[in-house]
């Protein structure tokens, strides 16, 4: 049985990139431990496990999610639970790559495409207090590593934004 993509990109390629990236001195280190959030007092923690964190050599963490577009709810999920590590200040940026429809189909991106109007689900339905930006996963494995490392290469222009002790974002030049 063919093991599915989502698997096989959060188990073997992103820490492929995430070696990858080390050896280049873009990131320092990198994990998937899981965060525990304290709820309420008569409720247990929420425990979020991400797909992997990215840890700079200034010590910003990059959260790094997939997530299948067919399944709006599990999008949604992601995108809440990263704000929520983000409010925490247990992680620094996001990017999430929304999984192709399948290699074969026409509208696979070959490149990897940063989607502008899946942004506008963080900006107007979800108040992001976390830089986070939504792009496909590329059909080519090169390219998408490309992608992430660019990503994580521009994080000085303004999106990064500097968290203030009171978790509200201000943009830097």
């Amino acid at each position: 049985m063919k093991r599915r993509l989502h698997q096989e990109i959060v188990e073997e390629i992103l820490p492929r990139f995430a070696e990858r990236l080390q050896q280049e001195g873009v990131i320092s280190r990198y994990n998937r431990r899981s965060f525990a959030i304290e709820s309420w007092e008569s409720y247990p923690p929420f425990v979020i496990k991400p797909d992997i964190v990215l840890v700079l050599p200034e010590e910003k963490r990059f959260l790094v999610e997939v997530v299948n577009p067919r399944d709006p709810k599990r999008l949604m999920g992601e995108l809440v639970c990263a704000q929520l590590l983000g409010f925490h200040n247990l992680i620094d940026a996001v990017i999430v790559f929304f999984l192709p429809l399948g290699p074969e189909h026409v509208n696979a991106p070959a490149k990897g495409v940063r989607l502008f109007q899946a942004g506008k689900i963080i900006t107007d339905v979800i108040k992001s207090k976390t830089p986070t930006i939504i792009m496909s996963w590329s059909t080519r494995e090169d390219f998408s590593y490309t992608n992430l490392k660019n990503f994580i290469l521009s994080r000085r222009p303004s999106w990064w934004g500097i968290k203030d002790n009171s978790g509200s974002v201000h943009k830097t030049s």
